[in-house]
């Protein structure tokens, strides 16, 4: 039997909602919370497998809530209930991944078709399904990241400063009716501090619903820090990947005497008849190497693979070669990245020839696709894949 919490000011929506549980999601046993407060004490008490909470709520809101969560259970999944999730605000929410939303008035038709299971243990998935999330990995609904508690606020246009802590750092963020006015952390402030702290992982979160600074020293809107901060991350993943693979092929070179050479000199490399080294990607779901045809070369299984990659590559496969026509008279499209609640496929070509949807002869012209359950190392897997698929056109020839 798992334990949900519902948390909420109203008695009405606590108790329709928990007589909903009871007789609509076999296996959860309902607790209820009327705010925040009483919310971290049942916390404390009792174990909770997930969390459905209210933003406003007297005394503790549902923010200080989230933010308790994310410092001292991290991995628990929240839902929030929210009156002001247009579809616009939630489409932008959930393109970076964030929080799930159920609207209020509750939408019982709905509720009927969600999967609760699912959200607080994945899944397995039959095979040719979309790849989901191990309980290991952070699923689109487990812990409340700062990306996420930022968006919330911005939809709900709460105002408050965010203390933002790690082991070694620690900065501050101020919000005026969600619109960020101010950051500083170190000698930094203003937008470039806002920029840094938005790339920290695994932070606590403090949250003061009063502001202190009204005066705007920050030009650019929330969602756009939160874009913008994914970029910076993914800029600095790959320069890190880069780093590490240079190391590892000197290391190489040094102790065959052979010639070999790292990402930036990835033409030079030698053969390889393996896609093994994608295996060592964090978040590693399987690879597929295929034809621009769509013809399997050959695939790479994660363990406890329940995929049909055949079927994810040639899918993926027909999206790169759209995306290929699309693009024709401005260069050849070179990389796709289909990116789903609880899965990003990344599909990289490399074409040696002047024609952008056949094979010449002599010329290698190949398709790599990998998917990943979770996108911390897409930078990493960038990377990788070009050192990979270029050692696959040596052979392909």
């Amino acid at each position: 039997m798992k334990n949900v919490l519902i948390v909420d000011d109203e008695k009405n929506v606590r108790v329709t909602l928990s007589e909903w549980f009871k007789n609509f999601v076999e296996g959860f046993n309902p607790i209820v919370a009327e705010d925040g407060e009483e919310a971290t004490n049942v916390l404390k008490s009792e174990r909770i497998d997930l969390v459905v909470t209210d933003l406003n709520m007297p005394k503790m809101d549902g923010f200080e809530l989230l933010a308790y969560i994310n410092n001292n259970h991290p991995s628990m999944p929240a839902i929030v209930m929210t009156a002001f999730g247009t579809e616009q605000v939630k489409d932008k929410v959930n393109e970076l991944g964030a929080i799930k939303f159920l609207d209020k008035p509750l939408n019982f038709d709905y509720l009927k078709s969600f999967d609760f299971h699912g959200v607080v243990t994945p899944q397995v998935l039959p095979k040719g399904s979309p790849v989901q999330e191990t309980s290991e990995s952070k699923n689109f609904v487990n812990g409340i990241s700062l990306t996420s508690f930022l968006q919330l606020i911005d939809m709900e246009k709460k105002t408050c400063t965010l203390s933002i802590k790690t082991p070694d750092k620690s900065g501050f963020l101020y919000l005026v009716n969600g619109d960020l006015v101010d950051a500083a952390t170190g000698q930094l402030s203003g937008e470039k501090a806002a920029y840094e702290i938005i790339c920290w992982d695994n932070v606590l979160i403090e949250i003061d619903n009063e502001c202190s600074k009204r005066t705007k020293n920050i030009n650019f809107t929330t969602m756009h820090l939160l874009m913008e901060g994914c970029r910076i991350k993914d800029e600095r993943e790959e320069q890190k990947a880069e780093e590490i693979l240079a190391k590892s092929d000197a290391s190489v070179s040094m102790e065959t005497g052979g010639h070999h050479v790292g990402a930036a000199g990835a033409n030079d490399l030698q053969p390889s008849t393996s896609l093994e080294e994608l295996a060592e990607i964090d978040g590693f779901g399987g690879a597929v190497l295929v034809t621009p045809e769509g013809e399997t070369i050959q695939t790479l299984e994660a363990k406890n693979n329940v995929l049909d990659l055949s079927q994810v590559g040639a899918s993926t496969n027909s999206v790169l070669v759209n995306a290929k026509k699309a693009v024709i008279g401005s260069g050849d499209a070179k990389f796709v990245h289909i990116e789903a609640d609880n899965f990003h496929i990344l599909g990289r070509c490399l074409n040696e020839s002047d024609n952008a949807m056949a094979t010449e002869p002599g010329k290698a012209h190949v398709h790599l696709i990998v998917i990943l359950v979770h996108g911390n190392s897409l930078g990493m897997a960038k990377i990788i894949m070009k050192k990979v698929i270029t050692s696959f056109a040596v052979k392909l020839r």
